[in-house]
């Protein structure tokens, strides 16, 4: 079986991401009716909200080192995973 590895975003109506250190595709996200309800807007604007802030954050070796080892004990793949999960609980 050929394997793709390292590549992730949007070629046509495809989503390449990678999980748990496998690459996996998905067909691009719709919407039934278009619309997203405020509720999904809210979640939306957050998360691009604290992945910013996370990325910043994860610039400091110190930092990234705390989020790591908490990726670790939360058995999450990587650091931004678990400093993004931290910053959408607040």
């Amino acid at each position: 079986m050929n394997q793709i590895q390292g590549i992730r975003g949007m070629i046509g109506d495809l989503v390449f991401r990678t999980v748990y250190g496998q690459t996996i595709t998905q067909k691009r996200p719709t919407y039934s009716n278009g619309k997203q309800s405020d509720l999904q807007k809210g979640t939306r604007d957050k998360f691009r909200r604290v992945s910013g802030e996370v990325k910043r954050k994860l610039l400091n070796p110190e930092v990234k080192a705390h989020y790591k080892r908490e990726a670790e004990r939360l058995k999450l793949p990587n650091a931004y995973t678990a400093a993004v999960k931290e910053g959408m609980k607040s």
